[in-house]
């Protein structure tokens, strides 16, 4: 590899950061077992942070559109 290709990575890389991406996977079920009507966006946030408390994790972002919620985790 060149010096000059060598320094421009290292320039790159100074100014890049990509976090460690993991997975949580969380299933909800009703008392009543029933399936219907059932909407994640009826959890209250509150109730949602108790959950990520329990395996050390907090909700730090959150956006919202007509059809989706996304969370940014940490």
């Amino acid at each position: 590899m060149s010096q000059s290709l060598a320094n421009m990575i290292v320039d790159n890389n100074t100014h890049f950061f990509e976090g460690v991406e993991k997975l949580l996977e969380v299933w909800f079920t009703r008392k009543d077992g029933m399936t219907s009507n059932c909407d994640l966006r009826k959890v209250p946030r509150s109730r949602l942070e108790e959950v990520m408390q329990t395996v050390k994790c907090e909700i730090i972002s959150m956006t919202s559109t007509d059809e989706l919620d996304a969370y940014v985790l940490r």
